[in-house]
This record gives C-alpha cells, sequence and structure tokens, in this order.
C-alpha cells in the first residue's frame, strides 16, 4: 500500500522520556518524523430515515383540497429506498451472492436489516428497471454490429425447470445472457436478454 497525502485523521507518537537519562522530553524538539498509515472501515452506520408527509391542504376561494404529490420512488408506507436497492441488486446481480448471505451483508456493511424475501425479489425489480431503460436493446445492437461475437450455454434451473442460459459477449466489454431451451429460434431470440458491461 501506498501512503496518502491527506489522511482523515493523524495522532502524534511522541516519546515521553529521553532514553539516554530518563529526562522527560515533553516540549523537546521534534528532530525527525516517521509516517505509518492504516487504513480501515467504520462499522456501518445507522440508516437514514426519511420521512416524507403528502399533505392536502384546501383552498381558501374555491374550497376544493388538493394532496400534495410524494416523489416517485416513495410508494410504501414504510420503504427502502433507491441506494439500499441498488447495492441489494449489486450484491446479488453483480456479485452472483446467494441471497441469505447477501441480506447478512447488507445488514452487517451498510446496517439494513433486510428480509431474505425481500432480497430474493430485487433481482426481478433490476431487472425489469434495466429492461425498461433500453439499455438491453442497445446491448443487443451493438452486439450484432460487433466484428466478432463469442456465444456459448450452459444448462441451469430456471423458471422452475431445467433451462439453458445463453451467452453472446464480445472480447472487450459487452456480454448478453438469457434463458431458453437448445432450439435455434431460442438461442437467437434473445428474448430476456440480461446485458453487462465489464471494463
Amino acid at each position: 500500500m501506498s501512503l496518502v497525502d491527506d489522511p482523515d485523521e493523524t495522532i502524534d507518537c511522541p516519546p515521553a522520556v529521553c532514553c539516554g537519562c530518563g529526562a522527560g522530553l515533553a516540549g523537546a524538539l521534534v528532530t525527525a518524523r516517521r509516517r505509518h498509515q492504516v487504513t480501515d472501515i467504520e462499522p456501518a452506520p445507522a440508516p437514514k430515515v426519511t420521512e416524507y408527509v403528502a399533505q392536502a391542504r384546501e383552498c381558501a376561494g374555491c374550497g376544493a383540497v388538493t394532496a400534495g404529490e410524494l416523489p416517485a420512488h416513495v410508494r410504501a408506507r414504510a420503504s427502502y429506498g433507491p441506494e439500499t436497492c441498488a447495492q441489494a441488486a449489486n450484491l446479488v446481480s453483480g456479485h452472483h451472492i446467494p441471497i441469505y448471505r447477501a441480506t447478512l451483508l447488507l445488514c452487517q456493511l451498510a446496517g439494513v436489516a433486510v428480509s431474505t424475501g425481500w432480497m430474493a425479489g430485487i433481482r426481478g425489480k433490476a431487472a425489469a428497471l434495466v429492461e425498461a431503460s433500453g439499455f438491453t436493446g442497445r446491448v443487443r445492437e451493438l452486439l450484432k454490429a460487433a466484428a466478432a461475437v463469442h456465444a456459448d450455454e450452459t444448462p441451469a434451473r430456471a423458471a422452475g425447470g431445467a433451462r439453458y442460459v445463453h451467452l453472446a459477449c464480445t472480447s472487450s466489454y459487452l456480454a448478453c445472457m438469457h434463458t431458453g431451451d437448445r432450439s435455434a429460434e431460442a438461442i437467437d431470440a434473445g428474448g430476456g436478454c440480461c446485458p453487462a458491461t465489464r471494463a
């Protein structure tokens, strides 16, 4: 590891007494300094809870009551925020960590105690958001235009039975996976494509 120029905290460790005569060294001239740094993480902070209050106000002119609108990500009375959802999706989809272990990690590292049931549903929510964004279609277009594409398949369990995971990727940064049977139509369809990019 390399030393950083701007540590968050610096603690001086001066000698208390002279090693020669035993005299106190408080206030003595500092003749040399040797820097050591320890990089560590802090315990998970308590989650930040933000309350949104939807107000209703009555118009003084006509008497109509109008309700205020909540931000788009606030749907339930109590829910997890976008960053919690993103980190959960990163654990189970980005790093392929099993559901139970991902639940424990989110609790231990972020201080957010989600249930395994909630964590199990995050993969589908993330996939729906990616698909709705148009990103999967763009990955398919780029793969079709690539000079060379690698294709492969491997058996797996999906949708309650035996399926095949079909992969199409380039050597540099594009990858697209989807499940289906071994038919040419399923391989070429790319339905349910789950794209990923890698540097």
